[in-house]
């Protein structure tokens, strides 16, 4: 295990790069944990407003507005553009727009029914969000049982339609938006790391002294390869690891709120495809400077366009479409999937580990190329 011992002893050579990251990514947490600090926190005051669209103006569609309440809620008449200019400039904590074909699609059982528009991080609109869902799966019960009571229906909704004043039972709303935004920025944090780490201690691997070493020793590349691999799995797990035992040790007292196992699967699948994009970066990289670029330009630029900064609903379709050949996209997505089973998140971890193999067999073929090189005359 040679050439993995060289790893470790690279890597603790080059760990300036992981407290730099790990210290700018700590002081983002303290800045998201701020809306937790305070635990007797009143908010009798807030108020929120809901806009809705009804297309349908169905008797169904009509009670799933009632069932939410009248006083918070508005009719509305908005294009795409103008919902999201709505939400990020405030004007409505959330829209809801029910389809023409509303009642249609219910009855035969089909999914995404409501088109919601909301600002992620927003737990009262998030409460909301769950009503409707409750709900759905109410008249999703009824329609199998072929009966519709909405009268009773409508008795079961109310004690859900108070969403105006946060009571202590609704504070893992607040739990919750914080342990999605600490997942969702450690993406950032992460693809930084992983890159500029990786890369330059795989510029020594790369460089033509451990090339030929590694030529004229009884080591096949198959066990070389191996052995890196192997580095690259246990760095990856002790680097997860930090930040997930720092949120446990920040936030201890909340976990039993929260997805927890969920977080740190969907981070893991996240880590691999980080890994293997890392991987395949050092494969044709030759400077500290080059890793250094690609480190900040890729961490940035996906952290953008998947939704990590900036709220996905403030994105253009064109950009999500972008996003979507990303890794980052589809953990953002699994982040915010508001789901304790890690099976509701599946697609988006299948597709992140597939991203992690395609890119280590992208990177072994650029590597081996690289090292043929090495000993043309």
């Amino acid at each position: 295990m040679t050439v993995y011992k060289y790893f470790l002893k690279l890597a603790y050579r080059n760990k300036g790069i992981l407290l730099i990251y790990t210290g700018i990514y700590l002081a983002l947490t303290l800045l998201i944990g701020r809306s937790l600090n305070d635990e007797n926190k009143e908010y009798s005051d807030v108020r929120i407003s809901i806009g809705y669209m009804d297309h349908s103006k169905s008797d169904i569609s009509k009670a799933l507005i009632e069932s939410l309440g009248s006083n918070y809620l508005v009719e509305i008449d908005l294009n795409y553009e103008e919902i999201q200019e709505q939400i990020f400039l405030g004007g409505y904590s959330m829209i809801i727009e029910i389809p023409e074909n509303f009642k249609d699609r219910l009855i035969n059982g089909e999914d995404e029914l409501v088109n919601i528009y909301r600002d992620p991080h927003d737990e009262y609109s998030m409460n909301v969000e769950n009503n409707i869902s409750k709900f759905l799966m109410y008249m999703e019960a009824m329609n199998k049982a072929g009966e519709y009571n909405l009268d009773k229906l409508g008795k079961v909704m109310e004690r859900e339609a108070n969403v105006v004043n946060m009571s202590k039972d609704q504070s893992n709303l607040r739990v919750r938006a914080f342990f999605d935004s600490y997942f969702s920025v450690l993406a950032y944090a992460l693809m930084g790391i992983f890159i500029a780490l990786f890369g330059k201690i795989m510029l020594e691997f790369n460089s033509k002294e451990i090339i030929w070493r590694n030529h004229i020793s009884a080591k096949s590349n198959t066990a070389f390869n191996l052995e890196i691999f192997l580095a690259y799995i246990s760095m990856g797990i002790m680097i997860l690891g930090i930040f997930v035992i720092g949120v446990i040790i920040y936030k201890g007292e909340y976990i039993s709120q929260i997805p927890m196992m969920k977080y740190i699967v969907n981070a893991g699948a996240f880590s691999f495809s980080l890994l293997g994009l890392s991987f395949l970066i050092s494969s044709f990289a030759k400077s500290s400077f080059g890793i250094d670029s690609m480190s900040n330009l890729i961490s940035l630029g996906m952290a953008f366009i998947s939704g990590v900064f900036v709220p996905p609903y403030l994105l253009s379709e064109g950009t999500l479409n972008m996003a979507k050949f990303f890794p980052a996209y589809y953990y953002v997505k699994g982040v915010y999937e508001p789901t304790f089973n890690i099976l509701d998140i599946k697609y988006e971890l299948i597709i992140q580990i597939l991203f992690g193999v395609a890119y280590f067999i992208i990177g072994l073929y650029f590597a081996k190329i690289k090292r043929a090189s090495e000993f043309e005359v």
